[in-house]
This record gives C-alpha cells, structure tokens and sequence, in this order.
C-alpha cells in the first residue's frame, strides 16, 4: 500500500475490516481515499470524503457520482456512512 497522506489516516473502519488495497486518487473535482476490502465474508470497494470536501453534497448526489463513474460496476446500490469527519461511500459488494 502507498502512504496515505494525513488527512486519510483516521478514516473509521469496522474492527474486522481486512483492506486489501488502499490509495489516494483524483475522483472528479475531488482527492478521495480508494479503498478495497472485506468484512464478514462480503467484498466491497469504498471511497472516503473528507467532511468538508463533501459538504453540501447529498447522500444521494454522492450515490450518483459513483455509479457514474468507472469504478461502479453495477449491481447493489452504493451506501453513504456519514461518520468521524468522513463520508465513506462503499459499492461493488460481493459475497464470498
């Protein structure tokens, strides 16, 4: 994994979240964290805002920026957890 610049170090994970992979990208206007992970046998992929980054957008704005970008690949509907001065919007679930 790459070093994660500062303002990315406290993004809340679950306990038993394992992250496979994780680094900064461009996601339109906006530096977020990419992450790929598991917890409790399903797969996921997320990226993480910080608050002020986000404000003023809408979960539902949120959602749709995702499944507009390439990253989505369909399937379940992005979730948005609004927590610790993050927006984390999590997306290509799979189960084990």
């Amino acid at each position: 994994m790459t070093e994660i610049p500062e303002k990315f170090e406290s993004v809340p994970h679950e306990d038993d979240t394992e992250i496979f992979s994780s680094e900064v990208i461009a996601f339109g206007d906006f530096e977020v964290l990419y992450e790929s992970w598991a917890f409790e046998g399903v797969h996921g992929e997320s990226i993480s805002f910080t608050e002020d980054d986000a404000e003023g957008l809408r979960d539902e704005e949120l959602q749709d920026l995702v499944e507009a970008s390439p990253l989505y690949h369909g399937g379940n509907h992005p979730t948005v957890r609004r927590s610790d001065g993050f927006v984390v919007v999590s997306f290509n679930f799979s189960a084990d």
